[in-house]
């Protein structure tokens, strides 16, 4: 149980998921990517009043243990991360008090890293935007590093689109700044996502995937045909001028490069929606489980066709 005192002066603050709409594991290879707050969920450090031996509590605040045993590991490369305060913190009760479900492809693990870095990183905790790429490239550096504890390589798109609570734009390997244009789009293309009710490992994916690439035929697929679409994509999108015709080239794509990645029942979900060219699915995260991205032009169509077909409900994602 935590020190009442210090649960009294002791205020941290809460912080959103997101979603990865493009460039999930290409960013890795240096792809484009954007990444926008999910503020449907939400999460933040806290002490248990009451419940410390609640499972859930205990089992958080020995996952963020193994963490601060990380952290304290690589303090070489984390200037001002006071993780021995951190560690002081996890031995009075801290845990993680989240409604971001765990290894489902929206930042349960970049919220960790968020929420930590804001509390114990160096700085004055002014979660503004930097004036200056300098800085916000050196968020953006320890925010990866932290999170590659979770994923064993990470871009960090997901912890700093997270820490700041703004939609972000990767211009490629090393460049990171702010989508300006965010929610700007006349393109009357509606988002939405499928809940496959399991959860997924991020860093099995990511190892999966980089031994999959060592196929030549593959690597020739995904570096000159797959990675210019996607960068299209993400210019557009930026632009406001996305098409659907791109968005379902994307999604074809995708059921082949990424076929292991989509759970089997929801492969013919993925096809029927290419086959109809009502909604295009595509990965959101890593892939093999947690959420399903799609795109349409006619929400309620595609609504209709998945409830029909598929007895599901499409979740409406806004770019507000």
């Amino acid at each position: 149980m935590a020190d009442l005192n210090m649960i009294e002066t002791t205020t941290y603050r809460i912080f959103h998921g997101k979603v990865l709409l493009f460039g999930e594991h290409s960013v890795l290879y240096g792809s484009k990517a954007l990444a926008m707050p999910y503020l449907a969920v939400s999460a933040g450090l806290d002490f248990p009043v009451n419940d410390a031996e609640e499972p859930a509590i205990r089992e958080s605040n020995l996952s963020l243990r193994a963490f601060a045993g990380y952290l304290e590991a690589i303090s070489n490369k984390l200037t001002g991360m006071d993780v021995e305060r951190f560690i002081n913190d996890i031995d009075h009760g801290l845990y993680f008090r989240s409604t971001i479900p765990a290894n489902y492809g929206i930042g349960s693990s970049g919220a960790i890293c968020a929420a930590v870095y804001d509390e114990y990183g160096p700085g004055n905790k002014d979660r503004d935007l930097p004036r200056r790429s300098a800085g916000l490239n050196s968020v953006h550096d320890a925010l990866s590093t932290m999170e590659s504890y979770f994923h064993g390589q990470s871009s960090g798109i997901d912890p700093l689109c997270i820490f700041y609570d703004q939609p972000m734009v990767v211009h490629g390997k090393g460049k990171i700044l702010p989508w300006l244009t965010y929610g700007k789009s006349d393109a009357g293309i509606r988002m939405f996502l499928l809940d496959t009710g399991r959860m997924s490992r991020t860093g099995d994916h990511v190892r999966g995937f980089g031994n999959k690439l060592m196929e030549p035929e593959l690597m020739a697929d995904f570096n000159n045909q797959y990675m210019p679409l996607l960068d299209q994509i993400v210019d557009r999108f930026i632009q406001g001028n996305h098409t659907f015709d791109q968005l379902l080239r994307l999604s074809v794509f995708q059921s082949e490069l990424f076929q292991n990645m989509i759970p089997e029942d929801y492969y013919g979900v993925w096809q029927y929606g290419l086959q109809q060219r009502s909604y295009a699915c595509k990965l959101c995260g890593s892939g093999g489980g947690g959420y399903i991205l799609g795109f349409t032009e006619n929400f309620e169509q595609a609504g209709n066709d998945l409830a029909g077909q598929f007895k599901m409900a499409p979740i409406p994602l806004y770019l507000t």
